[in-house]
């Protein structure tokens, strides 16, 4: 097989595993920054950013909210790259590392380890199927945890992709994928078996291109239920995965007899307003973060043929603190 048949072999594989359906990708800049282009990624595109040694991160989420994997990204901190802190962090990064892929191993969790070729490790899990985001996150969480993998944040850090437990409305988090050309560092990521195998890559053999097919066709994906019988836990999918986030403009109180009263009865049933209820009631225990979240509570109630309702009940309540002040309440209210 030839070089040029080698590199377009990889961008099939790279494309197979990492690549998600959003029109998304984000191209390293000479001085090292990202920046996002708007495109479709293809195979083709893999490979002349590979042709033209370019550094290419793919977004994780897909359009409809799902993961094709997860990502665990090992670094050294950029305070000790220099000076008498980096051995410690040198060793210290590469003795967790070892520790979290032999627990990845012990409960046969297929997954691909990279060394970014700067100052760190990726650690890749590929599922078989698309994942919802909050499973995605739960899982990534609980391989974490049941590891006990323990971190010394002076020295190292790990960054997790998903980093949170629901998506957000942007195209979220891109990482860099393997034989990725750094260009500060000038090194590729390369995909290694273990450790002992890391070496810094600044050009691209047919030896090298070779171990990087086979590293990457070996690493097979794993489904759902496979890492929920391995983990011995059930992860259920959240239903905002799917949906859009939305606001709550406005709350409607059908009954016209509503009052201060009938709040304050409601809420000292509830916790943790049963709290609040009761600085209400003293008469001066309202601080201005009480008085932030009343208003915040309370501004879009409105009370059927009554507009005027919530400022009203607003009103009521900060009468009864000593520093009431009318004006001071309702420039509050129209503020928020």
């Amino acid at each position: 097989m030839s070089f040029d048949q080698k590199i377009f072999e990889i961008s099939q594989l790279l494309y197979k595993k990492f690549a998600n359906d959003q029109n998304s990708y984000a191209i390293q800049q000479n001085d090292g920054t990202y920046r996002r282009y708007i495109s479709n990624i293809t195979t083709y595109l893999i490979k002349s950013i590979l042709l033209s040694k370019g550094s290419v991160a793919l977004y994780q989420k897909n359009t409809d909210q799902t993961v094709n994997w997860i990502c665990y990204d090992f670094d050294i901190l950029k305070k000790n790259l220099s000076g008498e802190s980096y051995d410690n962090a040198k060793n210290e990064l590469e003795r967790q590392v070892i520790f979290f892929v032999d627990y990845l191993r012990k409960i046969d969790i297929p997954f691909l380890l990279e060394f970014s070729g700067n100052r760190g490790y990726h650690v890749w899990i590929f599922f078989s199927e698309k994942v919802e985001y909050s499973i995605a996150y739960s899982i990534l969480e609980s391989i974490l945890n049941k590891s006990n993998i323990e971190i010394n944040i002076d020295l190292i850090d790990i960054d997790k992709f998903p980093s949170r437990n629901f998506p957000t409305g942007s195209v979220g988090k891109a990482v860099k994928i393997p034989l990725s050309k750094h260009k500060k560092s000038n090194n590729y990521s390369i995909a290694i078996k273990d450790i002992k195998e890391t070496k810094r890559i600044n050009e691209l053999t047919d030896e090298i291109l070779s171990s990087q097919i086979d590293l990457l066709s070996e690493c097979n994906p794993i489904t759902k239920k496979e890492i929920e019988k391995k983990l011995q836990e059930c992860f259920i999918p959240s239903h905002i995965d799917n949906e859009e986030s939305f606001r709550i403009k406005e709350i409607t109180i059908k009954s016209p007899g509503f009052t201060f009263d009938d709040l304050m009865e409601y809420w000292k049933m509830n916790k943790p307003l049963c709290h609040l209820a009761d600085l209400i009631s003293n008469g001066d225990g309202l601080q201005h973060k009480h008085r932030l979240l009343i208003v915040g509570i309370l501004n879009n109630l409105k009370l059927k043929n009554n507009r005027y309702f919530s400022s009203q009940l607003i009103n009521q309540i900060f009468s009864k603190q000593q520093n009431y002040n009318k004006d001071i309440t309702n420039k509050a209210i129209e503020m928020h």
